[in-house]
């Protein structure tokens, strides 16, 4: 995917094709959700409040537009398409290419979700006996691991192979939840100050190379026991309290008044598969709200897609369903104003100062290297289809996740004389003591360049 969004900004760079592509693809999977939902035989009063409920989803994903959302919503309108009872041979050709688009994208959220909702599928095609339907059902869980494959062992450069080693090793420990429980005893590997840097995305790339990093994930994956792992699923789970107690409320009301009690425990077993992949994926990871989403709307459509064959429902039923979607979309509108609150918060309280300053450094020290400190330069905060305009004759560098090639010998000549490094007042006051002990960073002399913009740029010479 990164080489055709590569190719067509090659073609001109007038167009902001990352954020046009990924809209377009938003409003592709809003439009078959939409569509599906019409032609479902269910209440029109369930039609019309799902509709809703999706739109609010599509709008929060629009909100910050990034690849697991994208690849996320992709999936989900795949899943709408392979639910229908009446899709023919040639129709399955649209879901399996959705699922192929969103793995380019991000096949690894692809996998998780193809997994929560394959024993949905393979029930239904069992039920029914549409073994062609079963047989297309296990071809949607090879696309991304094929994907992954193809990505790992044909596409992919020897150089950026190494790479995207480099930034899985870094994920493996920024994002193990387990990984500050004993740093003491990480210091055969690196000392406390640069494992701190290295958590807040700030990486010497000629410094923490591969190996490092591959010894330092081995000393966190084996460290705890599965008692001090098994803490880690509540303290992440209830953080969804309100998505569990809205999901809870929905199942009460379809057990109410409902003699076919055995459509209700096989939704409620459902749910408890749904929920026992979060708690694994809580053992060693940070369990990602835009993660977690998937599961809800999973779960959406496993209920949404059982309705029509529960006949013994009542009104009461769907007056109630209409009633807890109405509570969802309404939590996800608030979280929604909460977005563009903070969005708004960001852009007028300090970003336009920092891209102005940005803008004044560059004038003055064309060929400098700026490096933001983790994300104290927030740019995914400016207007989506004005950032490569805006950034395009800066010469930004970033760390982590966000880096360039680590490997690159332009990228590791930076760090062979001077840079600037762009953080925070309130970044500077909480990690200046990492640099100042960092085994790396304590052999650049530190200078205060600026402090009039409302934060600390500081530059370093070796």
């Amino acid at each position: 995917y990164g080489k055709i969004v590569a190719f067509l900004y090659r073609i001109t760079s007038k167009v902001e094709w990352y954020t046009f592509i990924f809209v377009i693809f938003h409003w592709i999977s809003l439009g078959i959700i939409s569509y599906k939902i019409l032609k479902q035989k269910v209440s029109k009063l369930v039609r019309g409040i799902m509709l809703v409920f999706f739109s609010v989803v599509c709008a929060n994903f629009l909100m910050y537009l990034q690849f697991t959302t994208v690849a996320l919503f992709l999936c989900i309108a795949a899943f709408f398409l392979f639910s229908s009872e009446n899709l023919n041979k040639k129709e399955v050709v649209f879901p399996i290419i959705l699922i192929f688009l969103a793995a380019l994208i991000r096949p690894e959220i692809v996998l998780l979700v193809v997994v929560s909702i394959l024993p949905f599928f393979i029930y239904k095609s069992l039920i029914n006996k549409d073994y062609f339907k079963l047989g297309t059902t296990i071809l949607l869980i090879v696309l991304p691991v094929l994907t992954i494959q193809m990505r790992d062992d044909f596409l992919l450069t020897p150089e950026w192979k190494e790479s995207t080693t480099y930034n899985r090793l870094r994920a493996e420990v920024t994002d193990n939840i387990n990984a500050d429980y004993s740093i003491e005893n990480y210091r055969d590997v690196c000392s406390e100050a640069d494992y701190k840097l290295l958590k807040q995305f700030f990486i010497a790339p000629d410094f923490f190379n591969s190996n490092k990093l591959n010894a330092l994930k081995n000393k966190v994956q084996q460290k705890e026991s599965l008692k001090t792992k098994l803490k880690n699923i509540p303290l992440q789970l209830k953080n969804y309290i309100k998505e569990f107690l809205l999901l809870g409320l929905l199942l009460f009301i379809l057990f109410l008044r409902n003699p076919l009690k055995k459509s209700w425990l096989l939704l409620l077993l459902y749910g408890s598969f749904l929920m026992a992949l979060a708690a694994y994926l809580s053992l060693d990871g940070l369990l990602k709200n835009r993660v977690f989403i998937g599961f809800v709307l999973v779960y959406l459509i496993v209920i949404f897609h059982s309705l029509p064959s529960i006949s013994a429902l009542k009104k009461f039923h769907f007056y109630g369903i209409s009633i807890v979607l109405v509570l969802f979309s309404i939590y996800f509108l608030r979280r929604l104003n909460e977005k563009v609150k903070e969005t708004n918060q960001i852009r007028r309280g300090y970003l336009e100062n920092q891209i102005e300053f940005v803008s004044s450094y560059f004038k003055l020290y064309p060929n400098s290297t700026l490096i933001p400190f983790g994300d104290d330069l927030k740019i995914q905060y400016l207007n989506p289809f004005e950032i490569s305009r805006i950034t395009k004759k800066w010469n930004l560098f970033y760390l982590g996740w966000m880096t360039n090639y680590p490997y690159n010998q332009k990228y590791e000549y930076q760090f062979k004389s001077t840079f600037t490094v762009f953080m925070t007042s309130y970044n500077f006051t909480k990690n200046g003591i990492y640099f100042e002990n960092s085994e790396y960073y304590r052999n650049y002399k530190e200078k205060e360049l600026f402090g009039s913009f409302g934060f600390t740029v500081r530059g370093f010479k070796k």
